[in-house]
């Protein structure tokens, strides 16, 4: 089964954000062990958050691109005039908005309540270690992101 780029693009982004999310429960685990606290439940809480995550990242980004597909099969191969490319732009780039923005309150849900269920089970799941990777979501794609520029600028640099 071939890819297309969005898809392997989506893929290889949440394989970055899967090693940022590790990384920050691994230290969330080291301060459990600093502590003494360190146990099953810290691990479970961390795959949880992880998980969700992931999960959270990818209805999103698949629900983009479905809306950018859709978006581009109206737009069609014509050559368009600046001005004519701004006008479709204007009346149809909504769709690509509402679709990022559709998926909110189901991708907030999703997380508020892993997080009620790691609470109301918080003998398997330890709830610290389950936040912390749902905290950790915005700062790691902010630190990818951050990498990733100053990639492109040594590697302009260089040619």
């Amino acid at each position: 089964m071939k890819l297309s780029k969005a898809m392997r693009d989506t893929l290889v982004e949440a394989l970055l954000i899967l090693v940022g999310e590790a990384i920050c429960s691994a230290i969330v685990s080291l301060i459990f062990f600093a502590f003494g606290s360190l146990d099953l439940s810290v691990f479970l809480g961390s795959l949880l958050g992880i998980a969700v995550v992931l999960v959270n990242y990818l209805i999103l980004a698949i629900s983009v691109n479905r809306a950018v597909d859709r978006y581009l099969e109206k737009r069609g191969s014509e050559d368009m005039t600046e001005e004519e490319a701004s006008a479709f732009a204007a009346k149809n780039s909504a769709s690509v908005s509402l679709a990022a923005g559709g998926t909110y309150i189901l991708r907030m849900l999703l997380m508020l309540g892993v997080l009620v269920g790691a609470f109301l089970l918080k003998g398997v799941f330890n709830v610290i270690a389950t936040l912390v990777p749902l905290v950790a979501y915005r700062p790691v794609i902010f630190v990818i992101e951050l990498i990733r520029s100053k990639s492109k600028k040594k590697k302009g640099e260089v040619e």
